[in-house]
C-alpha cells in the first residue's frame, strides 16, 4: 500500500509558499506523515493559531492539514528526506539549520523556480543525495496558510548526480507510486523546459508591470520574446539539452494558457520582495559565459530586474 510506504519513509516539508504549501497537502492525502519546517517561534504560533494549512482545490474541496511541526533549535532527529520549495536564493540559508554536517544520510529534493540552486547545494554539502523536481502545478495564497490550488499540473522528478546514499532513494520512488511525481532520468530536461518559459515571460511582466497576457499587447515587450527565446535554445544547446519545440512557441502558449496571471516574478518586484531573477535569466548569463556565447536580450533582462529590485 503506497500510504504505509509513505509513513514508512516521511519527508520535511521547508518552504510553505503556494507550491510547497500544495504539496504538503498532497503527501498529507499520500499517507505521509509530513512534517512542516518553519522559520521561528512566531511563524509556528500563527500556523496553529490557524488551525495549520487550508488548501482549496479547484473542484471545490477543503483540505485542512495539521501537520506537526519544527523549528531550528528543537532538536530531535535530523530530517533524512527533505522537500524544499522555498524561493531559489533563500536555499542555502534555509536549508543551513538542518544539514549541519555535510549532508551525509540525508537527501535534499529541490521544487522551485529557476536553475543554479542545485550546484550551490552540492558545493556546500558534498554528500547529501540531491533530486530535483519541476511542476506545472499552479496555487496562490489568500493567507499565509491559505491556499487556492488552480491548477495540478504535472510534476516530474530526477536524481541530480550518484552523491550520498541511494538507499534514501526509496522515498520519492513511493511518493511517486503514490503519485506526488513520475520519476524521469533526465531531470536536467524538464529543468531547462521551465528555466526556458520563465526566462522568456517572467522578467518581462516584471519590467512591463503586466499580466502574463498582456506581454503579446505591449509592443516593446512583444518584440523582446523572439531575441530571448533564440538565445535560450543556443545556451541550452551547449548544454547538451534539446527542446522538443521552438522556445518561443512554448513560452507563447503558456502566455494565452496563463493570459490573466501575474508571474510571481512580477508581484515579488511590485511588493519590494527580492526576485529569482539570478536563478532565470542569470542561469541562462552565467551559462553562455561558459560557453563563450553572447547573450544580449537576457543580459537587458538581469540588468533591467536588478534595478528595479
Amino acid at each position: 500500500m503506497p500510504g504505509r510506504n509513505m509513513q514508512a519513509h516521511p519527508w520535511h516539508v521547508l518552504g510553505t509558499g503556494s507550491i510547497g504549501g500544495l504539496f504538503c497537502a498532497r503527501l498529507a492525502t499520500a499517507g505521509s506523515a509530513a512534517t512542516v519546517l518553519l522559520r521561528n517561534a512566531g511563524a509556528r504560533e500563527a500556523w496553529h493559531a490557524a488551525g495549520g494549512l487550508l488548501v482549496e482545490h479547484a473542484d471545490g474541496h477543503r483540505q485542512q492539514i495539521e501537520a506537526p511541526v519544527r523549528i531550528p533549535g528543537d532538536g530531535g532527529p535530523l530530517p533524512r528526506h527533505l522537500l524544499v520549495a522555498t524561493k531559489a536564493p533563500d536555499t542555502l540559508a534555509a536549508l543551513a539549520p538542518w544539514l549541519p554536517g555535510d549532508g551525509e544520510g540525508q537527501l535534499v529534493l529541490l521544487l522551485q523556480n529557476g536553475m543554479g540552486t542545485s550546484e550551490q547545494v552540492r558545493a556546500r554539502w558534498p554528500r547529501v543525495r540531491l533530486w530535483n523536481a519541476v511542476t506545472t502545478a499552479g496555487a496562490w495564497r489568500e493567507t499565509p496558510f491559505h491556499l487556492h490550488c488552480v491548477a495540478d499540473g504535472e510534476t516530474r522528478a530526477g536524481r541530480w548526480d550518484d552523491a550520498g546514499n541511494a538507499d534514501l532513494d526509496a522515498a520519492v520512488e513511493h511518493a511517486a507510486a503514490a503519485g506526488l511525481w513520475q520519476c524521469s532520468d533526465d531531470i536536467r530536461v524538464h529543468l531547462w523546459r521551465k528555466l526556458a518559459i520563465n526566462a522568456v515571460i517572467n522578467g518581462l511582466t516584471a519590467i512591463h508591470r503586466c499580466r502574463n497576457g498582456e506581454l503579446l499587447e505591449i509592443a516593446a515587450a512583444q518584440a523582446q520574446l523572439a531575441p530571448l527565446a533564440r538565445e535560450v535554445e543556443a545556451v541550452a544547446a551547449a548544454d547538451d539539452v534539446v527542446f522538443d519545440e521552438p522556445v518561443l512557441a512554448l513560452a507563447e502558449r503558456v502566455i494565452h494558457l496563463t493570459a490573466a496571471n501575474y508571474s510571481s516574478m512580477n508581484r515579488d518586484v511590485a511588493a519590494g520582495r527580492r526576485t529569482e531573477i539570478d536563478f532565470i535569466n542569470g542561469y541562462v548569463v552565467e551559462r553562455a559565459h561558459a560557453h563563450g556565447i553572447a547573450v544580449p536580450a537576457n543580459g537587458a533582462v538581469l540588468a533591467a530586474v536588478h534595478a528595479l529590485a
